[in-house]
């Protein structure tokens, strides 16, 4: 059924009645006299300006003929499946782009983290590297504090065993002085006349003190 074009009062020339269906053309026709409504209405000139139910009318028009109009080149039938599996290639290839933009995000997730683990284990390695370092120095410490102790002790050992040597010889001397007191006492006493026999004065071995001199 041909379409008409709704009349205006602004003197515009209006399309003839389109075919059936409306062709390309036509709706080109319509929008142009769309357009001149549209034109008249907003300048001023010596026309009477278009209604806005005129234009209103004119936009309907427009619309319906571009709504029925002919598609002026068919498909042929055999494109029909192609356009199909276009369509499906066409939202798999969606789809590819999501799994690929999930998997820059897992992997950007992933480098992340294993990042942040990487700087973790480097600051463990250098926290345990610190720790073996301190145990050194510490073991270090000990072994001179040892060391230190051991050659004190062995000063001191070897100090004392210098002072009882030292008093030994010292009580040595003086036994040894003491027993040639003894054996004076004995020679004078003996030639005095005296009980005290020389025999019971011994010296350290159990044997009688050698006389020193005879009176």
């Amino acid at each position: 059924m041909a379409i008409s074009a709704p009349p205006n009062s602004s003197g515009i020339s209006v399309p003839p009645p389109t075919q059936n269906p409306p062709t390309l053309a036509e709706v080109g026709e319509a929008q142009h006299y769309l357009d001149n409504l549209l034109r008249v209405g907003a300048a001023s000139s010596n026309m009477q300006p278009s209604t806005n139910v005129e234009v209103g009318g004119a936009t309907l028009y427009v619309h319906e003929i571009a709504t029925k109009c002919a598609p002026q080149i068919a498909a042929p039938p055999w494109f029909a499946p192609i356009a199909a599996q276009l369509i499906h290639l066409t939202t798999n290839v969606d789809n590819l782009n999501n799994t690929v933009n999930n998997l820059s995000d897992n992997y950007n997730n992933l480098n992340h983290i294993v990042n942040n683990n990487y700087n973790n284990l480097n600051n463990a390695v250098d926290n345990l590297n610190n720790t073996v370092n301190n145990l050194s120095d510490n073991y270090n410490n000990l072994h001179n504090t040892v060391n230190n102790n051991y050659n004190n002790l062995s000063n001191a050992v070897n100090n004392l065993s210098n002072t009882v040597t030292n008093l030994e010889a010292t009580v040595d001397a003086r036994f040894t002085g003491l027993e040639r007191s003894m054996a004076v006492l004995q020679n004078f006493t003996k030639g005095y006349g005296l009980l005290t026999p020389y025999n019971n004065i011994l010296n350290d071995a159990g044997a009688p003190l050698p006389l020193v001199c005879d009176p």
